[in-house]
């Protein structure tokens, strides 16, 4: 019997893992920016995602707790920084809260359409065979997945609460 779970993949892979203070020998600051947008996806370390009026999705680096929530329009000022690895990241020092816009629909994308150049930092709706489940060996308040769909495969990772960390197993094979 196939089971159906609704899965939503949130637009923070960029962003989720990357935690601050980072060592000032490692960065080099390229610009300083200012931008306004509609905040679409906020991670738990309160990095998140900023989508501008020319549709632009901007991965945010939160240096400070900014109590951010999806729906928020935000003025957030900061510094674009060059990292040792040659990224440039946005790092967020400032933000002033504007007011509430809606957010954006959410695409549903086969998931062997599923390409990172053109859905990054997007709000997804897919759906595949779930062939791996297992908590993340780093941050066991995640789950690493992987979706098969034919011959594609897409990793992602959701955050879990207590309740949803016990039967990880029973997942295996489920469509999600």
């Amino acid at each position: 019997m196939t089971r159906l779970f609704p899965i939503l993949l949130a637009p923070l892979a960029l962003v989720a893992d990357v935690t601050f203070p980072l060592n000032p020998k490692e960065v080099e600051c390229v610009e300083c920016f200012r931008y306004t947008g509609l905040v679409t996806s906020v991670a738990r370390n309160e990095n998140f995602i900023l989508e501008r009026s020319d549709g632009a999705r901007l991965p945010m680096l939160a240096e400070n707790r900014f109590d951010l929530s999806p729906g928020d329009i935000a003025e957030v000022r900061g510094k674009t920084l060059r990292h040792d690895n040659g990224m440039c990241l946005q790092h967020v020092y400032q933000v002033k809260r504007l007011g509430r816009g809606p957010l954006p629909p959410t695409q549903e994308v086969p998931l062997e359409k599923i390409k990172a150049a053109d859905h990054a930092n997007r709000r997804l709706k897919t759906e595949g065979t779930l062939v791996l489940a297992r908590q993340d060996e780093i941050d066991s308040t995640y789950l690493q997945l992987i979706l098969k769909e034919g011959s594609s495969f897409l990793n992602a990772a959701l955050e879990l609460s207590d309740g949803q960390k016990d039967n990880l197993s029973d997942l295996l094979g489920a469509r999600l």
